[in-house]
């Protein structure tokens, strides 16, 4: 969930517990007077709580959590400075590319190359089926990816580490048989 342009700000109103599962929430600012009421730039739970299964929260504003946030598994925050979220997040560099249209009915950021989120939620997990939110089939790999976005096959290996600026053409990449085997640096859990 990204707001892309001012004053558009993502706010779930709800009067009951909410869950999200498989969903991205990265990039994100503050509006006016935000910082006055305690918000922040990932999930907000004032007067409810937030249950997170297989999210990814980077790099937002703030904070990436604040007020009462639920861990239901498969998590992830990043950088590993914002210690806002619950205590068994995974935290490790997503290497989220730029908000762009990847395929599929609506923009997503993809996850780059040696993303600490790919391949991180076992198949049995809840959300670990049926589509991403860009209408690829989970999973790819040998399991699920955390957050809203499932690299395919091709494109865990070959999307670079760090996004590109959202003025340069996508440079596309070149065409090789099958997933290479890849580092990928393990989450750590914050402490």
């Amino acid at each position: 969930i990204r707001a892309v342009s001012a004053p558009l700000r993502v706010r779930i109103r709800s009067a009951d517990a909410t869950t999200l599962t498989n969903t991205t929430i990265a990039g994100n600012t503050l509006g006016t007077g935000a910082t006055r009421n305690g918000q922040v730039g990932g999930v907000y739970a004032a007067n409810f709580s937030v249950t997170l299964a297989n999210s990814l929260l980077a790099s937002n504003a703030g904070a990436n959590c604040a007020g009462t946030i639920l861990d239901s598994g498969d998590n992830l925050s990043f950088p590993a400075s914002d210690t806002s979220c619950p205590v068994a997040f995974l935290s490790g560099d997503p290497h989220l590319g730029v908000l762009a249209n990847n395929g599929g009915s609506t923009d997503t950021m993809a996850l780059g190359f040696a993303s600490a989120a790919i391949d991180q939620v076992p198949t049995v997990a809840v959300g670990c089926s049926g589509t991403a939110q860009r209408g690829v089939p989970r999973p790819q790999g040998p399991t699920c990816d955390i957050g809203a976005y499932e690299a395919d096959v091709l494109m865990a290996a070959l999307t670079p580490a760090s996004p590109r600026s959202p003025s340069a053409p996508p440079t596309p990449p070149p065409l090789v048989p099958t997933r290479p085997a890849r580092p990928r640096p393990l989450p750590t859990r914050h402490h």
